[in-house]
C-alpha cells in the first residue's frame, strides 16, 4: 500500500495552473499551494555499480523514470521559438521574461519544483527505486479527484474534462498524462527524501514551544510533577507540532545548530532546554536515535515505506534534503537567468 500523504506538490502545481483558468471564469483567485536539506556521504557507498539495473522488479509493470542524460553547457543553449509575428521570431526568453515580471513567485516555484524533481529522479535511478504501476495509477486518480473537487467547489458547473478543453485550451488526454507523470515524480521524491533521512544519524524528538516565561515555568512544573510530555505539548505548545503531541520531523545530525546540539547531546528521555529563540521558549525531549539504514532500494524499501505510512515527509525535512542535495549534485540556475535576461547572481554558499 502506498503511504497516504498530502496531495503531491507537483500535482498541486497543476491544481494551481487549473486555478488560473478558474479565476478567469469566476473572477476569484484560486488558492495556490507551495510544495510540499551539506554534502554528506550518500547511500552510494553501499550500492554497487549497476545496482539500479540489478534491482528486482516488482510484481506488475513497474513505473520507472526515464534515464536523465548530461545537461548542455549554459553557453550552448539556444532559446526555442514559440511564435512568429510578421516573419520575426518570439522565443521562449520573451515568454519567460514576460511571465517572470508578471508573477515571479510562481515562476520561481515552478523552477524549484522541477529542480527538486530532477534531483529526486537522479537519486531514484542510483538507488534503483521501482514503483508498481498500479500504485502510480491509484495516486494519479486521487489527484484527478482533487482537481474535480476544486472545480465543484468553485461553482464553475463544468467537468474537469470540459474545463481543461474549453477554458484552458488543453488536450485532456495530455493533461491526464501530465498528472500521472507528476504523480510518479512526487512518489519518487517522497521515497528519496525519506531514504536520505533514514540513512543519516537522526533523532526522533518532541518539542514544547511557549511564548512567555510564565507559561514556560508552569509547563516545567507540570513536567516535573510527572505529566506526559506529549499531553503537555498538545495543551500548551504554540508550535504546529502540538497536534501530534510535539512530535517533530526527524532532526538530522548535520551542521551544528542549537537544536541539533540539544537533540544529540542529551540523554534519551531527558527534557532539555529552554532554548530561547525570537521571544519563544522551547523544551525538547528525544525519544530515540534510530540506527541509520544503508543499502540499495531492495534492502531499504520496507523501512522507507513503513516510515512514510507512519509519518509523511514534512516541509523542514524536504527543505533540508533539497539544500544539501544541491551541494552534492550541483545545481546551476545560470541558464534560466540568461533566458530571462536577469543579472547573474553570486552562487549560494
Amino acid at each position: 500500500m502506498p503511504a497516504q500523504l498530502a496531495p503531491a506538490p507537483l500535482v498541486q502545481a497543476l491544481v494551481a495552473a487549473l486555478g488560473l483558468g478558474l479565476a478567469a471564469c469566476n473572477s476569484a483567485p484560486a488558492a495556490r499551494r507551495t510544495p510540499p536539506p551539506r554534502p554528506a556521504p550518500s547511500l552510494s557507498e553501499e550500492v554497487e555499480p549497476g545496482a539500479a539495473e540489478k534491482a528486482p522488479r516488482e510484481a506488475g509493470a513497474p513505473a520507472e523514470v526515464a534515464p536523465v542524460g548530461p545537461s548542455p553547457s549554459a553557453g550552448s543553449l539556444r532559446p526555442a521559438t514559440v511564435a512568429y509575428v510578421g516573419g520575426t521570431a518570439l522565443d521562449v526568453s520573451d515568454l519567460l521574461e514576460h511571465w517572470l515580471h508578471r508573477d515571479s513567485p510562481m515562476v520561481g516555484e515552478m523552477l524549484e519544483t522541477l529542480v527538486a524533481a530532477r534531483m529526486a529522479e537522479l537519486e531514484a535511478q542510483r538507488l534503483g527505486i521501482l514503483l508498481d504501476e498500479a500504485i502510480v495509477e491509484h495516486e494519479t486518480q486521487l489527484g484527478l479527484r482533487l482537481l474535480e473537487q476544486e472545480l465543484a467547489e468553485s461553482g464553475a458547473g463544468v467537468t474537469l474534462e470540459e474545463h481543461v478543453t474549453r477554458n484552458l485550451g488543453l488536450d485532456h488526454a495530455r493533461f491526464v498524462e501530465r498528472v500521472s507523470r507528476d504523480t510518479l515524480r512526487q512518489l519518487l521524491l517522497e521515497r528519496v527524501v525519506r531514504a536520505w533521512t533514514l540513512s543519516r544519524p537522526h533523532a526522533i524528538a518532541r518539542v514544547i514551544v511557549v511564548s512567555s516565561r510564565e507559561r514556560l515555568e508552569s509547563v516545567q512544573k507540570e513536567l516535573a510533577d510527572g505529566e506526559d510530555f506529549a499531553h503537555v505539548a498538545r495543551v500548551y505548545s504554540i508550535d504546529p507540532s502540538s497536534r501530534r503531541g510535539g512530535l517533530t520531523a526527524p532532526i538530522i545530525k548535520v551542521e551544528q545548530s542549537p537544536v541539533t546540539e540539544m537533540a544529540f547531546q542529551s540523554e534519551i528521555g531527558e527534557v532539555v532546554g529552554p532554548l530561547e529563540q525570537m521571544g519563544s521558549f522551547m523544551l525538547l525531549k528525544v525519544e530515540e536515535r534510530p540506527e541509520p539504514i544503508s543499502g540499495n532500494w531492495a534492502q531499504i524499501r520496507s523501512r522507507v515505506e513503513q516510515s512514510l505510512i507512519d509519518r509523511p515527509v514534512e516541509d523542514s525535512e524536504f527543505l533540508q534534503w533539497k539544500l544539501l542535495e544541491e551541494r552534492t549534485l550541483g545545481v546551476d540556475r545560470t541558464p534560466f537567468l540568461k533566458l530571462v535576461r536577469e543579472p547573474l547572481r553570486p552562487s549560494r554558499p
